[in-house]
């Protein structure tokens, strides 16, 4: 097992390794596994945060602040290369089909639409409301 440090280019270093792990006790919507999985990695991460909602089935998700846990998934990741191979596959699909800039443009631009589109019926039917028993 080698640790890579620090590098300038992002995918280099995930091409470098086999499994890619984030260990958080905290985390909002984790890129970085994102960009992981776009390379093809599998990935062993916490269950802390969008972590599951990102990773899916695509990966292993382990306590956090468990690590043996998680160094157990790992090492099993490393000693498995068709298992790891498999999953590094499906991450990069999975990336491809909810995670794109299209598909979250797309996804945002349609429920600002349908947000749109409530607006404009509420207030339609708003003005279309007659007023009983104010003499009008």
């Amino acid at each position: 097992m080698v640790f890579e440090g620090r590098t300038d280019t992002v995918r280099h270093a995930y091409a470098a390794g086999s499994v890619v792990m984030l260990s958080s006790i905290s985390e909002g919507f984790p890129f970085s596994l994102i960009e992981a999985m776009a390379c093809g990695r599998a990935t062993v991460s916490t269950d802390v945060g969008g972590v599951r909602e990102a990773v899916g089935d695509t990966g292993l998700v382990v306590p956090p602040r468990e690590p043996g846990i998680m160094a157990r998934a790992a090492l099993g990741l490393l000693r498995e290369p068709d298992r790891r191979a498999a999953l590094g596959a499906a991450a990069r699909e999975r990336v491809l089909e909810q995670f794109t800039l299209e598909r979250t443009v797309g996804t945002f631009r349609g429920l600002y639409q349908a947000l749109l589109e409530e607006s404009t019926a509420d207030r339609a039917q708003s003005s279309s409301r007659t007023l009983v028993g104010c003499g009008r």
